[in-house]
Order: structure tokens, then C-alpha cells, then sequence
């Protein structure tokens, strides 16, 4: 006998969940994050939540339901049919968590019985290597910590297991930080030249080598020139004449090994903050850079610079929190006043408050050689040039303090000072 589910109820469930975030976006648009497309059955409730993600991804300031039928619109008269339909199932009272909770179970049953159908049907008899498979995967598909758990539950029920934070590989700066948590905006700002781009590219490669996901947004540089950066400094081949000494099988064999191919996305079509948000909360990389927020665009009109900074990275730090990813954004800072050569501090954030405030963790990239190249017979470059500090201004979690550089210019390499 084949066992099937009637999917009649919940195909009402997943009306009223869009119905009512659609309807009392102010109310439920927050339930977005904990939603994904593999809970609906239909393509149309598909269509629906994608066009729900995409608004709420570029307006922070809210949205409406005249907002949604804008966009469904151009969807298709099947489309616009099921979105009456939703409304009229919108209920501002609706206990969305345990409606949530009848969706994650039954997409859960639905992908059980379609990766061990034959088991369910008793074509065959389960082995005890898939017993343990079906159990493993009903313990870990969409295990939501947050549904029906309370404010304090689900916090109670991680106690003792390991935070989830990533790493930079740079000794001295993870001990301080003591890795990277999730949901948190990072700011590394520096003055021009000095290198932040380098930086925080070593660091996104440092985090793509030992298995997570990155995400680059490069708006300065083209990913032709980002991927140069990554083989000087991988294959030791100096910067300045990348594509001349090295070949393409080489090339090939240093990104699959490194894992680059598969964890490292380069993206620089990309230049509105709403964009880079959505895709942050589409995609859920494990870390995201974005060099550098001076330059960043927005489809929001902001009266000054000031109040445009602020918001890109009010939005950045939304967009941590609800995809649970790490931000970078890096920022320029003001220029010295002349001949004075001095560490940047937080103060030195340019044309901006927002930053300072929103930052969990603030590091300010340091290399004096850029502000005096003076060079005298007897003591010769008072900075060499490559001398480098990475000066963690600001931690919410832990420790501030300082992690000596090393530039290695011809590898576009900082290293570690031993």
C-alpha cells in the first residue's frame, strides 16, 4: 500500500503565512528570515515569497501590501488569482510560529519520503546505514531553534556547545576577537593605499580556504583584478607580472585545491546596498566583504553623505543579523593633517557616525610608510615600508588591542610579525 499525504491543510497554512505577512508587513515581515522557498508546494506561493524577500531586502523603511501587487503584476493572471486568495486568509491575530512550525514539519515529511520513497512504499527493507541516514536527516532538516522555543529556550538548549564564529588565521587578531560571530557587521577602515582591499582579501581567502562561504563585492576593482591579487599571493608569482609567469593548468589546480572555485564568489555587478542585501540574505554566505562603503550606491536619496553612510550600514548590519552572515565593510579614512604621522582611530571614520555605532568590531589597518617616505643617508626609511598593524579599536565580545603586519607588496600579502 503507498502511503500519501493530503496536503489540503497545509496548503491553507502556507496561504495564511503569506496572506498575513503580505497584509500586516509592520506585524510579521520579521517571520521572512526563518521562511524559505522549499516550505510552499505550489510555484505560485513560490513567486509570492521570492517577490517578499526582494521588497523586503530593498526597502528598510517598510513596505506595503499595494507594494506586493506592483510586483505580482508582472507575474501572471495564475500568480495574481492565489495572491486574492492569501489576502483573503490574512489574519493580523495568526500564530505564525506555530504556523511556521507545520510547514518546516511537513517540508521535512516531503523530503523524506521523496529521498527514501522506496523504503516508505516497501519496495525494500531499510538497511541499518540507512536507518541511520532517515534519522539524521529528520534531526537536522530545518531544525529551527527559534520556533515554539521561547525568548530563553532556545538559548538554554546551546549552552555548552561551541559559538559558531569564524577565523582570519591571523593569530594574534582571532585571539583578540576570538573569532568572528554570526549576524555581526565588521568595519575595517584605512587611509588611502594603504592596503584594505589587500587585507580584507587575505582574509576572505584565509576564510574560503578552510571551507566557508564568502561572498566579495568588489565596486573599486574588477574581479579580473581581485583574481590577481588571489594568485600573487597563493602561487608566490610577484604581482606585477601575474599573467606572464604562470599557466593556465597551474592556475586551474591552485583554486580547486585551495577551495576557491567552490567557497570564494567575486561579484562586482553589483553597486546598491538593497542589491548586496538581497543577495546576502538570499545566498547566507558564511562572510561577506564589501570594499568600501564610500562608493557603495543606494536607490534610497540621502540629503548628505553623512546620512547615506549611516543608512548603508544601518541596512549592512540588518542584513548580518537576519541571514546570521558576518559582514565586512571597509571604509576610507580622512587624510592626516601634513607631515603629522600617527595610528587612526575611530574618530578617524570618515563622514560618518554610523559606522562607529553600528560596528561590532572595528579595525583600523595601519602602515606608516604611506604618510613619511622620508629617507636619510645615516638611518635610512625612518618606516620601512613594510610595517603594518592591524589595531582592533572596538569589540563588543571580547578584547582590544593591537596585531603586527608584515606587507609584503610583490605577493600583495600581509603576514603575521613573528
Amino acid at each position: 500500500m503507498v502511503f500519501v499525504l493530503d496536503n489540503t491543510e497545509n496548503f491553507y497554512v502556507e496561504q495564511m503565512v503569506l496572506g498575513s505577512i503580505i497584509a500586516f508587513p509592520e506585524k510579521f515581515s520579521d517571520k521572512l528570515s526563518r521562511l524559505s522557498r522549499d516550505l510552499f508546494t505550489s510555484e505560485e506561493h513560490i513567486k509570492i515569497f521570492d517577490i517578499l524577500i526582494h521588497l523586503d531586502g530593498k526597502y528598510s523603511d517598510g513596505w506595503d501590501d499595494s507594494m506586493v501587487l506592483d510586483q505580482i503584476a508582472a507575474s501572471g493572471g495564475e500568480v495574481k488569482v492565489e495572491y486574492a486568495h492569501c489576502y483573503e486568509r490574512a489574519r493580523r491575530t495568526a500564530p505564525m510560529d506555530s504556523l511556521i512550525r507545520v510547514l518546516l514539519e511537513a517540508a521535512q515529511e516531503r523530503y523524506l519520503r521523496s529521498a527514501y520513497s522506496d523504503l516508505f512504499n516497501g519496495i525494500t527493507s531499510p538497511s541499518a546505514v540507512e536507518l541511520k541516514a532517515i534519522t539524521e536527516h529528520a534531526i537536522n532538516a530545518y531544525s529551527y531553534a527559534e520556533a515554539e522555543t521561547g525568548e530563553y529556550q532556545g538559548f538554554i538548549d546551546n549552552m555548552g556547545k561551541p559559538v559558531d564564529v569564524i577565523f582570519t588565521k591571523y593569530q594574534k587578531l582571532d585571539y583578540l576577537l576570538d573569532g568572528i560571530r554570526q549576524g555581526t557587521l565588521t568595519i575595517i577602515g584605512a587611509r588611502p593605499s594603504v592596503g584594505k582591499t589587500t587585507f580584507s582579501l587575505n582574509i576572505a581567502q584565509n576564510v574560503a580556504g578552510y571551507g566557508r562561504k564568502v561572498a566579495y563585492f568588489t565596486l573599486e576593482m574588477t574581479r579580473d583584478m581581485i583574481i590577481e591579487k588571489l594568485i600573487s599571493r597563493g602561487m608566490k608569482v610577484d604581482y606585477k607580472g601575474v599573467r606572464q609567469n604562470i599557466n593556465p593548468a597551474d592556475t586551474m589546480r591552485f583554486f580547486e585545491e585551495t577551495g576557491l572555485t567552490e567557497n570564494l564568489r567575486i561579484i562586482d555587478n553589483i553597486s546598491t546596498v538593497e542589491d548586496i542585501c538581497d543577495y546576502i540574505t538570499r545566498e547566507k554566505p558564511d562572510l561577506a566583504v564589501v570594499d568600501y562603503v564610500q562608493i557603495v550606491d543606494t536607490l534610497k536619496k540621502e540629503d548628505t553623505v553623512r546620512t547615506k553612510i549611516d543608512y548603508i550600514s544601518g541596512r549592512l548590519k540588518q542584513a548580518a543579523k537576519r541571514s546570521r552572515c558576518r559582514v565586512i565593510l571597509l571604509s576610507q579614512l580622512k587624510r592626516p593633517e601634513s607631515g603629522i604621522v600617527k595610528p587612526p582611530t575611530m574618530n578617524d571614520l570618515k563622514e560618518s557616525s554610523g559606522l562607529e555605532q553600528d560596528g561590532d568590531y572595528i579595525i583600523m589597518l595601519y602602515r606608516p610608510y604611506v604618510q613619511d617616505k622620508s629617507f636619510t643617508e645615516a638611518g635610512g626609511y625612518k618606516y620601512k615600508p613594510y610595517e603594518s598593524a592591524a589595531l582592533l579599536e572596538k569589540n563588543k565580545f571580547g578584547f582590544i588591542g593591537e596585531c603586527k603586519l608584515f606587507f609584503d607588496g610583490a605577493h600583495q600579502d600581509f603576514r603575521e610579525a613573528t
